[in-house]
């Protein structure tokens, strides 16, 4: 329902401002409600969509930057990769009392007094080997209640059972699915800077006159033919006329026009 009354909300707005400023050209009030109605109805839709593009892309931003953080876990240092997870598992889970020591990472998680222990297994796809031979150590090093195995990359299908088949310590195990959803709901987005180029008119002016765009300028042109006839302001014809030139060189153009880099 609150979706609906936006859209009437934006179609009141934009119709009053379209019917304003066609109210100057004299024409017949009847057309011009007409005219306001339909590009009111029009613009309407165009936001309603664009906004439904955004969330989109801003989903997609942040799924493909999760993808990308987690498989770079795989080749960064332990203690970098290790200090990176255990940042955005604070952010969901009631962990604390962090400590690093001799390149093992342990914590402790709510109420709890027993201390856990946290470990990436850095590789392309892990294997049930992986999983044994660290909680193997882990037992001779320290007593902990549990061990939490992070894996970034593939992992062969018997690994997921090994929970159920050891103990002492307990053994939970996050796959990189897993880790993507960690990452998207607490994780930052990598922040991508692009960097400013200058563009001189010439080099516009070329990049404009495509064969490809020749069909758009003409519609443009036709558009602003309308809006001529309708407002009889000879702005709009001249920059129609214009658009026909650009329109006419375009169709002449190169068409293998497009580059590798620019």
């Amino acid at each position: 329902m609150g979706k609906r009354m936006d859209m009437v909300a934006s179609f009141g707005i934009f119709f009053m401002l379209m019917f304003g400023m066609l109210l100057f050209t004299g024409k017949d009030v009847r057309i011009i409600s007409v005219l306001a109605a339909i590009c009111a109805l029009c613009l309407s839709v165009i936001i309603k969509s664009i906004q439904k593009k955004a969330k989109v892309f801003s989903f997609r931003r942040r799924r493909n930057s999760a993808s990308r953080r987690v498989k770079a876990l795989i080749y960064k240092e332990n203690k970098e990769a290790l200090n990176e997870v255990i940042a955005i598992l604070e952010k969901k889970y009631p962990i604390h009392s962090v400590s690093m020591e001799g390149g093992r990472m342990y914590f402790k998680e709510g109420a709890l007094e027993e201390q856990l222990e946290i470990c990436i297994i850095r590789k392309y796809k892990a294997s049930p080997d992986d999983i044994l031979a660290f909680w193997r150590e882990a037992r001779k090093i320290r007593p902990v209640r549990g061990i939490l195995f992070l894996i970034p990359g593939k992992m062969d299908s018997d690994v997921k059972l090994l929970r159920y088949k050891i103990d002492q310590p307990k053994v939970l195990i996050f796959d990189s699915n897993a880790l993507k959803m960690l990452y998207r709901k607490h994780g930052q987005p990598e922040q991508i800077e692009f960097k400013e180029k200058r563009i001189w008119p010439i080099h516009f002016i070329k990049s404009a006159i495509n064969r490809k765009r020749a069909l758009r300028y003409l519609a443009y042109a036709l558009l602003l033919t309308v809006y001529y006839l309708l407002s009889g302001n000879l702005l709009y014809l001249f920059i129609g006329a214009f658009l026909i030139f650009i329109c006419l060189f375009s169709f002449f153009s190169n068409t293998n026009s497009d580059k590798l880099f620019s």
